[in-house]
């Protein structure tokens, strides 16, 4: 039973991390825009490319909370919440390496994917009858 009191304490340091990560990656464009609309980094973005940026996040929330269900069937809750790092760590090392603003646009896709996948609750059919 040692071998599951750890999981679960692994687990439950995922979902707590993976709820940090989420304040992170919603509050992470705030100072970023400041900085591409007056040029304080080396890549040049639009008024227009700026506004998609901030846009995809609840898309990839959307299909990330869509996947959820699924994956959550096939997988299991805790695993689920553990495959759940896998697009925000994507996200978080294409943000760390960009070079160009559509680089951008995937990584704010792929954290609002992973953060569908954590604030996703699977609900049983049963649940409604």
């Amino acid at each position: 039973m040692v071998g599951g009191r750890r999981l679960q304490y692994f687990v439950a340091s995922a979902v707590s991390l993976a709820t940090a990560t989420l304040g992170m990656t919603s509050v992470w464009s705030t100072p970023v825009i400041h900085k591409l609309q007056n040029n304080g980094t080396n890549i040049e973005m639009s008024d227009n490319q700026v506004s998609w940026m901030l846009s995809l996040s609840p898309v990839g929330f959307m299909f990330g909370s869509l996947v959820t269900r699924f994956l959550c069937d096939r997988f299991g809750r805790r695993s689920t919440v553990l495959l759940s790092a896998l697009p925000i760590a994507t996200g978080t090392i294409i943000a760390a390496t960009v070079n160009q603003a559509w680089m951008l646009l995937v990584t704010k896709l792929m954290w609002g994917f992973g953060t569908g996948m954590i604030s996703m609750r699977p609900i049983e059919i049963s649940e409604f009858i």
